[in-house]
């Protein structure tokens, strides 16, 4: 689904990671815990958008980890 579909049906985050993982410790018996923190948010499709999602990634990421691991 695009961007556009997304949010025309209000959706305000989008994991697709997670569910493999989530699945993955299940065929496997594992306990597990997904903690996230958004680091970029989707502004509109194409190449440009998501360069500005890497840089925001880049630049976001240290002060997310540090808040969830207890660093900061």
């Amino acid at each position: 689904m695009s961007i556009g579909g997304l949010r025309a049906e209000n959706v305000l985050g989008a994991d697709w990671e997670s569910g493999a993982i989530a699945t993955v410790c299940l065929i496997n018996g594992a306990r597990w815990a997904i903690v996230r923190g958004i680091s970029d948010i989707p502004r509109r499709e194409g190449a440009k958008d998501a360069d500005r999602q890497v840089d925001d990634y880049r630049r976001h990421t240290p002060a997310i980890m540090g808040k969830l691991m207890g660093a900061a």
